[in-house]
This record gives structure tokens, C-alpha cells and sequence, in this order.
């Protein structure tokens, strides 16, 4: 079988594979590279198992100029950077025991033991410098028929880590495999992502967030209800791909801001989607801009049924400021906030005596 690899011509992977080679490191491609290349796409994901002790290679890659990131390196990982390109090195790792979260591991130099403990079989194909192949549990025809299976058993894999099941259908999303095979292995274990920390969770579930079909497989095999409660027909009727709108549409938000542990980023989107979301959308176009207001007139739509369309950009200038105001005025910042709101929702209409005569009319209290 002739499969192309142009990634191994690539100048800071021949610089790194000159350095294994001088230390006599056996070193194999495997994973996402391997794979988007068995699939003609070009990729930045470099993986690379090696047959050597982590800490010994990443004191020669320092000693050679590459920058080692070390954070994982009591679990066999390293992070290099070597000529601005990023490499995840692991050594060949034996699980010895497994707890459904973590499990104890011994080194190997033996790389198909060292297959034998991945999770699916399109995540086990090894390519060598040269573009020779390794492939011990038919993974390039799984990639090639795009279909996601487990190594062994299902149900041994996903007792020995859990998290299997939502890289089950990361994957699946990935290779478009909707066959939903494992669908009673799943609906059988889906309670086990109870024992899983919510940031393992949410780093999977955003990866596939906007893939309804796998979404939607989750749901009806149990998976999904058992991270938090789903509104399944508003995300469904949703028409929006933005990462935050979607949360917000599948989970409530006192989930997604107490349970989930979410990037400040997506939760700021989702804090402004719930303080709008039933707000006068000129009023929410004229405080947030369009790109959030469209966000939440899609939301609407989906939850309500209703038929809203977003109005017209507008750069108006609300016609009155404080020292418009009488002297002394009690309440003056709640009643120009009250007055703005009440100017937008009249269509930006108001003049500005208007304005003043409505903050006049509100109570004092």
C-alpha cells in the first residue's frame, strides 16, 4: 500500500528525526497525523511515540536547541518545540491497571504494546521516518470506510477510562461515522460520566458541540442527560454554529455557570445571551452590536418559535447625558437607564425633550 506522508519532508522533522537518530531513539508517527494524511489532508498535529525513557530525551532535545514543555512528563509526555513547530512525544507505555479515570503504566519498547493499550483502532497506525507503516488492528481501513472502533472490547476499554466514551464520539464526528454501533454498550455505561470531572467533560463535548447528529445519538443513548439536563429541540431548531449559543440552547444557565467549568470568553457570551435574551432587540442591538443580538434573535427563535429578524445597524446616539438632567435629581443614573431602554424599544424615535419629560414622569422612588 502506497500512502504519502508530506509531513516527513517538512525541514524541522527531518531536524528532529537527525537528532533521534544520533541518539539512536526509534521513534514512530501516530495518531491525527497519520490519519489526515491516510486522508489526503494536511495537518499540524504531530504525535510521536518513542522507544526511549521521556526524561532522558527531553535532557538531549534541551541539549540540542529544541524548547521542552514538561507537564506531563510523569505520565511519559512531553511538549518540543523545535523551529516553531510543536511535537507531543510520549514514550511506549503497558497499562498495568486501570480505574476508569487513571491507570498505572509501565515503559515498553515495544510499540505494539504499546498500540495495544490506545483506545480505537484509526488512532494505532504508526508511520516510521521512511513512510514505512504499522497498522495491527486494521486501522487505514477503518480510516478509509470511516468508521470508529474500539481496540478489543468496548467495554473493557471504556471501564479502564471512561472518558472513552465522549472520545468515541469525538471521533465519530471526526470521521463522520454515525452508524451509532455502540449504542447499547454506551446507553449501559453513559452513567459512568458521572465519575469524570466536568473540565475532562467539556474539553471533549466542545470539540463536537456544533455535530447535531452526534449530539442528537448522544441524547437518545443517555449520554448526553448524564452530564446535565438537555433541551434537545432548541438546540435542534437552533440555526447558529457559535460555540456559546449552542451551550446555552442544549444546557440551562445555572449549568453552564455552576456546573460546567467554561473559559471566561464563552462564559462573558453567555452571561450577555441570558441578561438579552427576552429583551427588546433594538434595545439589545443598541447595547451589544449585532454579532451578539443575531446570536440571541436565533436563540429566540428556536425556543419561542417566534419569527424575529434583527433590525437595521444603527450608530444613534442616545439624545440626553447627565448634565442634561435637572440639578439635584434623585435616581439619575436608574432613570437614564430606564430612559435608554425606553428610547430604543420606540425605535430610536424619541427626540430628546421627549426623553427628558420621560425621566421627569418616573417616580422618585
Amino acid at each position: 500500500m502506497l500512502i504519502d506522508f508530506p509531513f516527513l519532508n517538512l525541514p524541522a522533522i527531518k531536524k528532529l528525526f537527525r537528532i533521534f537518530d544520533k541518539y539512536s531513539i526509534d521513534a514512530r508517527f501516530v495518531g491525527g497525523c497519520v490519519r489526515d494524511a491516510i486522508v489526503g489532508k494536511t495537518t499540524c498535529d504531530f504525535d510521536i511515540a518513542i522507544n526511549a525513557d521521556i526524561e532522558l530525551v527531553a535532557e538531549i532535545l534541551s541539549k540540542e536547541g529544541a524548547y521542552c514543555i514538561k507537564t506531563g512528563i510523569k505520565y511519559g509526555s512531553i511538549i518540543v518545540i523545535l523551529d516553531n513547530t510543536k511535537f507531543d512525544i510520549t514514550s511506549l507505555r503497558l497499562d498495568t491497571k486501570c480505574y476508569g479515570r487513571d491507570c498505572d503504566t509501565e515503559k515498553t519498547n515495544d510499540f505494539y504494546t504499546d498500540a495495544c493499550r490506545r483506545d480505537f483502532t484509526i488512532n494505532a497506525v504508526y508511520v516510521d521516518k521512511y513512510g514505512n507503516i504499522f497498522d495491527y488492528f486494521g486501522g487505514i481501513e477503518d480510516i478509509n470506510s470511516k468508521q470508529v472502533r474500539f481496540i478489543g472490547e468496548p467495554i473493557q476499554r471504556i471501564q479502564e477510562d471512561y472518558l472513552r466514551i465522549l472520545r468515541y464520539y469525538r471521533f465519530c464526528s471526526v470521521m463522520g461515522d454515525y452508524s451509532n454501533r455502540y449504542s447499547d454498550i454506551m446507553l449501559e455505561n453513559a452513567i459512568s460520566l458521572k465519575k469524570l470531572p466536568i473540565e475532562r467533560i467539556q474539553q471533549e463535548l466542545l470539540k463536537f458541540i456544533a455535530d447535531r447528529k452526534i449530539i442528537n445519538i448522544m441524547y437518545n443513548t443517555c449520554v448526553l442527560t448524564q452530564i446535565a439536563d438537555v433541551d434537545i429541540d432548541t438546540y435542534n431548531k437552533l440555526q447558529s454554529d457559535n460555540i456559546a449559543t449552542l451551550l446555552y440552547s442544549l444546557f440551562n444557565y445555572d449549568a453552564l455557570l455552576n456546573i460546567f467549568k467554561l473559559p471566561c470568553y464563552l462564559k462573558k457570551i453567555i452571561k450577555l445571551i441570558y441578561k438579552f435574551e427576552n429583551e427588546n432587540i433594538n434595545y439589545c442591538m443598541y447595547k451589544n452590536g449585532r454579532d451578539i443580538t443575531n446570536e440571541i434573535v436565533m436563540l429566540r427563535n428556536a425556543k419561542y418559535n417566534s419569527k424575529i429578524s434583527i433590525p437595521d445597524s444603527t450608530n444613534l446616539q442616545f439624545p440626553v447625558t447627565y448634565h442634561d438632567l435637572r440639578p439635584g435629581i434623585q435616581y439619575a443614573s436608574r432613570k437614564l437607564t430606564a430612559c435608554e431602554k425606553w428610547w430604543a424599544e420606540n425605535n430610536f424615535s424619541k427626540t430628546k425633550q421627549e426623553c427628558l419629560d420621560f425621566i421627569y414622569s418616573l417616580p422618585v422612588t
